[in-house]
């Protein structure tokens, strides 16, 4: 066992002893040698324990020591206890305090002065200011979209007045094609060859004259003003159906009746626009705003007319009527025509590269020039009742259009 202290430390501890009354040297000697541990010390923790450390211990009566490691201290101040001394708390009245050593010190305390942050690294948000977002940029785009156009159509109002009504206005009469009723004993007759023939209406063509013309556009925007080259394609149709039955027969025998108009027609187109001051219109989300004139140009308009007339194939009666109605089955129209549109324009941003064009348009067009199989369409080949007879085919009309396309900048 290796006892910690010196044979100074010895004496001057025997000394401190000497002035208790009743306790004899050699006892308090016996004493402080049995309190020492018999556990081997860590001469490392011991040294830096001996470092901070003050090597003395207080007496019994509290009377003050002085040691070379400083002041006498008084007995009201907690003395230092030597390492590896256990006391006993009838020998040791006054406790001595824990030692702190250098080593148990947490040096990654924070400090408790205030610490400037704002000299800390951040990183910068991107700079946006140089990106305005109110305007759409000048430049060449390329544009796509769909329109829905309402208005007057006149080719139809012609072809109206001459579909059929009755038997009469298709020269039928109720008894038309019968067959006479066979007199011979035991001979077997439908009901439907001698009954009357009916004629009713199942679909009226649409009241209203309606398209959604496609378009595909190449606009330049300006500062202050808009061109653009487009191309429109659009569909109409109109459809009349209706049945020819024979009353009573239990057979239901029935011929059906159809016409369809269609109706091609493709523009080109030139518009100029012509930016309105904020200060005079404006809408909230709408960066530029253009009244717009357009001149168009269709070379081609194309229009059909096809009947058709579906019956009984084995039937006697009902062939006949098929042969005398159906013909002739098709004609083919084509002509030409002119328009002018005016209307509002309005641009919104979309992103950096697009944007969204609405428009509001009233169109005022011209349709003429219809020829078939070489020679001029004339009033009477449409509507046969019309009081322009010798007339060549031609008529104006108006229509409202709105329209969306969305633009994409192909090139500033």
């Amino acid at each position: 066992m290796k006892l910690k202290g010196s044979l100074h430390s010895h004496h001057a501890f025997r000394s401190a002893l000497a002035p208790v009354t009743g306790v004899k040297p050699f006892f308090m000697l016996s004493v402080f040698a049995f309190s020492f541990t018999a556990a081997p010390v860590d001469t490392a923790a011991a040294a830096d324990t001996a470092v901070s450390s003050v090597d003395t211990i207080a007496p019994v009566d509290g009377s003050p020591v002085s040691t070379a490691a400083g002041p006498a201290s008084s007995a009201d101040s907690p003395s230092t206890a030597l390492p590896g001394i256990t006391e006993d708390s009838s020998t040791a009245p006054h406790r001595a305090a824990p030692v702190v050593s250098p080593a148990s010190v947490d040096t990654m305390q924070k400090p408790s002065f205030p610490v400037d942050t704002s000299t800390r690294l951040s990183r910068a948000p991107p700079d946006t200011s140089a990106i305005d977002t109110t305007v759409v940029k000048n430049g060449f785009y390329v544009s796509a979209g769909i329109g829905w156009s309402l208005g007057g159509f006149s080719l139809f109002s012609l072809w109206e007045n001459a579909l059929p009504d009755s038997l009469e206005s298709l020269g039928l009469t109720a008894s038309s094609f019968s067959i006479p009723y066979d007199t011979a004993p035991g001979a077997e007759q439908p009901p439907g060859d001698t009954a009357l023939l009916t004629f009713s209406v199942k679909e009226r063509p649409a009241v209203y004259t309606m398209c959604f013309p496609l378009s595909l556009s190449l606009v330049r925007l300006g500062d202050n003003n808009r061109f653009a080259f487009s191309l429109y394609g659009s569909w109409m149709r109109k459809i009349f159906a209706a049945t020819i039955a024979a009353a009573g027969d239990s057979l239901a025998r029935k011929a059906d009746y159809r016409e369809r108009m269609n109706v091609f027609s493709a523009f080109f187109s030139f518009a100029y626009g012509r930016r309105i001051p904020a200060e005079y219109f404006s809408i909230r989300e709408v960066q530029s705003s253009y009244f717009t004139a357009a001149v168009e140009i269709a070379p081609l308009i194309a229009c059909t007319i096809r009947r058709s007339v579906s019956s009984p194939a084995s039937d006697k009666r009902f062939g006949n009527l098929h042969n005398s109605i159906s013909s002739p089955s098709q004609r083919f129209l084509h002509g030409s025509a002119a328009a002018l549109r005016l209307g509002l324009s309005l641009v919104k941003r979309l992103n950096r590269n697009s944007a969204i064009d609405f428009g509001i348009w009233y169109c005022i067009q011209g349709y003429g020039y219809f020829l078939e199989d070489g020679g001029r369409v004339r009033f009477t080949a449409v509507d046969p009742d019309n009081h322009k007879k010798g007339r060549p085919l031609y008529w104006t009309s108006n229509r409202l259009e709105i329209s969306a396309a969305l633009m994409r900048l192909h090139k500033k």
